[in-house]
């Protein structure tokens, strides 16, 4: 076996058994490993021969009493459920095997990774329905499921299931050979090389059955046909590879020979499967080759297949270009619609924005007005003040005028005259008390209304000043999404 194929095989091989054993003898590699079942190692052989055949095999010996009714109920039950192993219990031992060929690294790893599956499963159904661990056919101690113990020193395991493996392997190989003389009866076999052959007429074509002599583990069968259209043969190949992926067809053009084949490794449990093998090729070559000749055709056939695949395809190409047309027109239709819309909504942010223009024109003069009518009541009150201090002088003057005027009085040295004057000066004091009361009414009426008419100015420019943020915010939408 090639030593890129072996490593590749043992890197994928860790993945589901990280420890196991590899040694080379000749054409065959071995690998061993160990699985726990039932709380003992069951091992395991893969035998690689010829680079694609392949025997697994694993084998376990009972020093307990084996029920043999039990172990025909069971030999019948796990063939039926696995007809691909090898599984047989009874004479102190239970085996399982599995021979096949593979073709890709994944493949055999996955036949592996079944047949762990399958002695997981069979393994401990047999110890549980056929061996008795009651009763001992000998005493020296090697496996007990009852109890927990400690195994004792005994010969090497692996050595034992390497004589049983050979035996295995010869067995079959003996078998294969069995099978071979079997099929080759009538015929006289020829040797060539390590390759043994016979070749025999089957029906209107030939049978070729090869074995290898020294390593018999499969039989090559070839059947072989007469096919004079070399076309008729290319098709009628492509036709089996495509529909029977387990054979494999090739065209001899010099001898005008079709050639079906495959591999078959004779198992004594499926006796007629080789038989059955020689019939799926006939089968696979003669419906391959009914199909073939009815996909060819005459060259008018041909020229009239293609004038109709090309109208075919000519309605096609009309009808997606009528579909086009109605697309584009559909799309220049609502291109129009669209644009009728935009053509609104654009005259529509215009008088929005000559309507915001005007109303900001407003607020500013109202804005001025304001500013004019503040300023006003600024003058007004700065003159009321003014007026306010000459009054309050005025009281002050004549205040303090009677007041030493009747100082006077009280003093007794004051005249008839002071008496009149002071009169005159409480009068003229009195006129100005009314009189600066009067003008602080009015200027104070002045002032409420001044204030009342400012309020109003202010409310009505806060009011502005709110719709122009709103038209502010229409507009920078407008200029973002118009």
């Amino acid at each position: 076996m090639e030593k890129q194929i072996l490593e590749e095989l043992y890197g994928k091989l860790r993945e589901l058994i990280p420890d196991f054993e590899t040694r080379e003898e000749g054409n065959k590699n071995y690998i061993s490993y160990k699985m726990q079942i039932n709380d003992k190692d069951f091992e395991t052989s893969v035998v690689i021969t010829n680079g694609r055949a392949v025997a697994i095999t694993g084998k376990r010996t009972y020093i307990y009493q084996i029920k043999e009714k039990s172990c025909e109920q069971f030999n019948n039950e796990v063939q039926t459920r696995y007809p691909l192993f090898q599984i047989y219990g009874g004479n102190g031992n239970i085996s399982v095997g599995r021979r096949l060929l593979f073709d890709s690294v994944d493949e055999l790893v996955t036949n592996i990774r079944e047949f762990n599956s399958v002695c997981k499963a069979v393994i401990p159904q047999f110890e549980g329905s056929c061996v008795n661990f009651l009763v001992k056919t000998r005493e020296e101690e090697t496996y007990d499921p009852t109890q927990t113990f400690t195994p004792l020193e005994e010969e090497s395991s692996n050595e034992k299931n390497a004589d049983y493996v050979e035996s295995f392997v010869k067995d079959q190989q003996e078998y294969c050979k069995k099978t071979f003389y079997e099929l080759a009866e009538g015929t006289e076999p020829v040797t060539k090389g390590n390759d043994v052959s016979f070749i025999r007429n089957e029906g209107d074509g030939s049978l070729k059955v090869t074995m290898d002599k020294n390593a018999p583990e499969d039989l090559k069968l070839d059947y072989a046909y007469v096919v004079d259209d070399q076309e008729l043969a290319y098709i009628a190949i492509a036709n089996i590879t495509s529909t029977y992926k387990e054979l494999e067809a090739f065209y001899n053009e010099k001898k005008r020979m079709l050639h079906v084949y495959s591999y078959v490794t004779p198992d004594k449990y499926l006796p007629d499967e080789p038989k059955e093998g020689i019939e799926l090729l006939k089968e696979a070559i003669h419906s391959s080759l009914e199909t073939a000749k009815k996909s060819t055709v005459s060259g008018e056939q041909v020229s009239a297949n293609m004038q109709a695949l090309m109208n075919e395809q000519l309605e096609e190409i009309r009808l997606k270009t009528e579909e086009l047309e109605s697309s584009r027109t559909q799309i220049e239709e609502e291109r129009g619609a669209f644009e009728k819309e935009k053509e609104a909504f654009l005259n529509e942010k215009n008088q929005m924005e000559a309507e915001l223009e005007e109303e900001r024109t407003k607020l500013q003069e109202k804005e001025a007005e304001l500013e004019e009518r503040e300023n006003a009541i600024a003058e007004q009150e700065s003159i009321n003040d003014e007026e306010k201090a000459k009054y309050a002088l005025s009281m002050k003057n004549l205040t303090g005028e009677i007041a030493r005027l009747q100082a006077r009085l009280g003093q007794g040295s004051a005249a008839k005259e002071d008496s009149g004057e002071v009169a005159k000066l409480k009068s003229r004091l009195n006129s100005v008390t009314k009189a600066r009361a009067s003008m602080e009414k009015t200027l104070n009426n002045e002032n409420n209304e001044l204030r009342r008419k400012n309020k109003e100015l202010s409310d009505l420019l806060l009011e502005k000043t709110q719709e122009t943020d709103k038209l502010v915010v229409v507009k920078h939408f407008c200029n973002t999404y118009g």
